[in-house]
């Protein structure tokens, strides 16, 4: 049972290796910009709310 074992995991192994091997990240293939609106409301207003809690911590 091991043997088996062994040998698939060799022949995936290999198969990743062909599979993964030939991409280069170079190859004109264009990254997937996404955009949300409104999604940097909330992070703008992070620095005064955490300004805000610490002011009123160490009060």
């Amino acid at each position: 049972m091991g043997f088996i074992l062994g040998i698939v995991v060799v022949v995936v192994a290999i198969l990743a290796w062909f599979m993964f091997a030939g991409s280069d990240a170079g190859d004109g293939v264009d990254d997937v910009n996404v955009t949300v609106e409104g999604a940097s409301d909330p992070v703008e207003s992070t620095g005064e709310a955490v300004e805000g809690s610490v002011e009123g911590a160490t009060d």
